[in-house]
């Protein structure tokens, strides 16, 4: 199926088979920022936590928390750096994360398992609420937790399997380069 096509089936939001299962599902895991796939909620999950522990970027998770607006679909994406700009955030919005960006450490290990290396920092929902519109929190990243990528997937798994919304506009898979999760509206 072509891209507009696939693209526009998703934006219908009629439900589809889980690729795995076949479960009748709405929701979506978005692969490279633009390939659609159909999960239902427990093999989303399965499949997101899968493709963030092979990441290979530094990114910043703001931690998923679910909009309060009826209009809306949720989605939780990833933003490479440079492709900030496309979403209409502000420079100095970029310039913020990519200097969080710059002081995640590889060579330090995970705060959380001690094995692996520092890929991620991870903000939770009380130290950082994510507020609706472009806005990075103002809070630094010595307030993060520093996780490798397959913690921080344990750590945003219950986060995200409780979100009452199905995750029909998207659940991202890191992409392209550094960048960063945040709970977004469409």
């Amino acid at each position: 199926m072509g891209f507009l096509k696939r693209f526009l089936s998703i934006l219908s939001a009629q439900p589809e088979p889980c690729m795995t299962c076949g479960q009748s599902t709405k929701e979506v895991l978005v692969r490279e920022g633009r390939e659609w796939v159909r999960y239902c909620r427990v093999h989303l999950l399965e499949e997101f936590a899968r493709g963030l522990e092979k990441s290979p970027y530094r990114m910043v998770v703001y931690e998923f928390q679910p909009q309060a607006t009826k209009y809306t679909g949720s989605v939780y994406a990833y933003y490479p750096v440079s492709t900030l700009g496309e979403f209409n955030w502000p420079t100095e919005e970029a310039d913020k994360l990519r200097r969080i960006l710059q002081e995640i450490d590889p060579s330090q290990s995970c705060q959380s398992c001690g094995g692996n290396p520092w890929q991620v920092a991870y903000f939770d929902g009380a130290t950082a609420p994510w507020q609706r519109g472009s806005s990075l929190p103002e809070v630094g990243i010595d307030r993060a937790l520093r996780l490798c990528t397959r913690c921080a997937a344990l750590k945003m798994g219950p986060v995200l399997r409780e979100n009452p919304k199905e995750f029909d506009e998207g659940l991202y898979l890191p992409y392209q380069e550094d960048g960063m999760y945040a709970t977004t509206e469409m």
